[in-house]
């Protein structure tokens, strides 16, 4: 079995990248590579059948916070608005913007980078590894995974779960976007292959890359963790389990349509909930339900255990998302899409711009993505009609289409590609 380096900050974090990264290292055995994760030191548990070598790391702005006093569970910002700068808001947000420009550069993880190189250094010197495969965020992975290459001529795969400079949400400077940019160049043009999440994010690095092989890998759901044996709620449900994000989710056109629907009269409220389930979800929807009078039908809960979570998702009539509302986050997919692929109940996903996500759902037919008011008021009153006519509402997911997003597919397709470099 051929061996590859994993460098990997997020493996155990309670993240989409630890998602991606957690299936990429158990799957790859079934493909002929063998893992070995390097990471930063976490008290989580690991799995013992995996071989994980933890470095130390300090976080950057933790380390700050240290320096000058701060404390340490509550935001730099907060605390500079509650001294002195209070009422010079603008100034707080100039020098964060410059520590972040000049100190974080070119990620606030930078202080992984020496005890992580130092750990590949003494792995690559006593042993012999086919690849290196490094994952961002953050960028500091692939820093070490360049050195590591020139080093010791291994190859290696920049997984790119998030572009650099050319990420929607940059925010840095010109300045240090030049300097960012020519460090991109310089990394991505050593890697002997680029991997990223999507199509449209591939055009985006071919642009700048237009020589490199780059391929696509999409996350997925793990294929141990699907549907449970349950049989979907009496009630016509509808589930979202997760987090909203106020200013890139369009939560009010789905309450406005859902208000007309029971003014109307076509959908029953004796028979009819959704539940949230999720972080300060009554901060992000409770005054929305409550314009639209919909307090009677819309239950806010708090955030519940993963297994728990899967549980209401198993059970559920149908799962809701909330997909992105600006369509320059071309080419991103929602996390949650694959969490519900696994729980194989129609999904209803909304949101104004249909790209990836909507894609996904069109060719697996594992739900629909919807966009105005009226067509989330015509897609919810059929499926209600459903319902009332045969108690359930029809998963028509097709099996063969959705196993290509599992982590096995994922894992097989890195495979593919760690063969190609590995031959070179």
């Amino acid at each position: 079995m051929k061996k590859v380096l994993l460098i990997a900050f997020s493996y155990k974090k309670n993240t989409i990248g630890s998602v991606r990264l957690n299936g990429l290292a158990k799957y790859l055995p079934e493909y002929g590579w063998e893992p070995t994760i390097l990471t930063v030191k976490r008290e989580e548990d690991h799995n013992p059948h995996q071989r994980i070598i933890e470095t130390e790391f300090q976080d950057l702005l933790e380390k700050w916070k240290k320096t000058f006093k701060f404390k340490e569970n509550q935001p730099i910002k907060s605390q500079l608005s509650e001294g002195k700068l209070r009422k010079k808001t603008n100034t707080v947000d100039f020098f964060l913007k410059l520590w972040s420009d000049i100190f974080a550069y070119p990620d606030q993880e930078k202080n992984w980078y020496k005890p992580a190189l130092k750990a590949g250094q003494k792995l690559l010197k006593n042993e012999h590894f086919d690849a290196i495969i490094s994952s961002s965020k953050p960028v500091t992975s692939h820093l070490i995974a360049n050195d590591l290459k020139k080093e010791f001529g291994v190859p290696f795969i920049a997984d790119m779960r998030d572009l650099w400079t050319q990420n929607h949400f940059y925010s840095f400077s010109r300045v240090r976007k030049f300097f960012d940019a020519r460090l991109e160049k310089k990394i991505l043009n050593n890697a002997d292959a680029i991997i990223t999440v999507s199509e449209p994010l591939k055009g985006k690095l071919a642009i700048n890359f237009p020589k490199k092989d780059i391929y696509v890998v999409t996350n997925g759901f793990d294929p141990d963790k699907t549907s449970l044996e349950v049989e979907p709620e009496n009630k016509f449900g509808i589930t979202f389990t997760g987090t909203i994000y106020p200013e890139r989710n369009d939560t009010e056109t789905l309450f406005k349509a859902l208000n007309e629907l029971v003014k109307e009269g076509k959908i029953d409220t004796d028979d009819f909930e959704i539940n949230f389930y999720g972080k300060h979800m009554k901060d992000m929807i409770g005054d929305c339900v409550q314009e639209y009078n919909l307090g009677s039908v819309v239950n806010i809960n708090s955030l519940i255990p993963r297994k728990k979570a899967i549980q209401k998702q198993c059970s559920s009539q149908l799962l809701l998302l909330f997909d992105w509302t600006e369509c320059e986050e071309k080419g991103i997919y929602t996390g949650k899409i694959f969490e519900y692929l696994a729980a194989q109940r129609p999904i209803l996903a909304v949101g104004p711009c249909k790209d990836v996500v909507s894609q996904l759902l069109m060719e697996t037919r594992a739900g629909v993505h919807l966009s105005t008011k009226d067509e989330i008021k015509d897609q919810i009153g059929n499926y209600y009609q459903e319902y009332k006519a045969n108690g359930k509402i029809e998963y028509r997911g097709l099996a063969g289409e959705i196993e290509k997003y599992s982590q096995k597919g994922m894992a097989e397709k890195f495979a593919n590609v760690l063969e190609t470099i590995s031959l070179q």
